[in-house]
Order: C-alpha cells, then structure tokens, then sequence
C-alpha cells in the first residue's frame, strides 16, 4: 500500500512539473497573441514565456504590439510577477514581486492626421455592436 501511495505522489508531482515548466508557458504564450489577435485586430508577438509551478512565478520577454501598418506600438523586454503562495490559503492574492524591463510605446502622426493607437480603438473587439440596434431595456415600470 506504501508503495502505490508513493508511486502516485511521484506521477502527481511528475505531470504537475511537466505541465506548470512545459505546457504552461506554450498555452499562456498563444493565448496572449491570440487574445490580442482577435480583440484588437493588430499582430502581438512574445519571443518566450516562462512559468515556474512551484514558486508561482511567470515571466513574459519580448513583447511587442505591432500596427497594422507593421511598424511596432507597444512592448516590453519583460513583464515578471512572483505570487507569494501564502496569501492563496488567505484567499486574497498578493504579488511578492512585480517587473517591467524597458516598456516602450511609439505614437505616430500619420499623413491623413491620424494617431498610430487609432488602429486599437477603431477595431472595437471582434464583434462591434451595430449602430442600427439599440440595448434592450428590462424590468418592470
């Protein structure tokens, strides 16, 4: 019976190290591409994701938003956060350690007046709502 236990911690603690070192980052790498892909219409790109399953930590290097004219917006060389595991059990989250390593952000005068971060706010998420419909209201009167 020992020795089931055993081998179940083991495969436990096996599937938690691959899945936190190895899958984690590739699923939290596309899905910060795609997100922005699909919310705001632009290309995003992040050179490497990093996640440590055991100190709770994620760093992000080399992010960058790019226009649609494929001139850079905004990014970072890294983004790092370390969440401090205690305050899980507390129920409340709290970072132990936050870093931004060189952000930048480009604002551009276009030719026809427009601004570079125009590009964002006229995409409006993947599915605008239509002028034509109006909210609808409920309740009782």
């Amino acid at each position: 019976m020992g020795k089931k236990i055993l081998i179940f911690f083991g495969v436990v603690t096996l599937v938690y190290t691959v899945s936190g070192f190895l899958i984690a980052p590739l699923i939290i790498q596309s899905q910060i591409i795609g997100q922005i892909q699909q919310n705001l219409g632009v290309q995003a790109f992040v050179r490497e994701v990093a996640f440590n399953p055991y100190e709770l930590s994620l760093s992000v290097k080399g992010f960058e938003i790019l226009d649609k004219h494929h001139e850079p917006l905004v990014g970072f060389e890294e983004f790092f956060f370390n969440i401090q595991l205690i305050s899980l059990v507390k129920g409340v989250l709290t970072l132990k350690e936050v870093r931004l390593l060189l952000p930048f952000g480009q604002l551009i005068v276009r030719p026809d007046g427009q601004l570079n971060f125009s590009d964002l706010a006229n995409q409006g998420g993947p599915n605008p709502p239509s002028a034509k419909t109006s909210p609808s209201v409920s309740g009782s009167e």
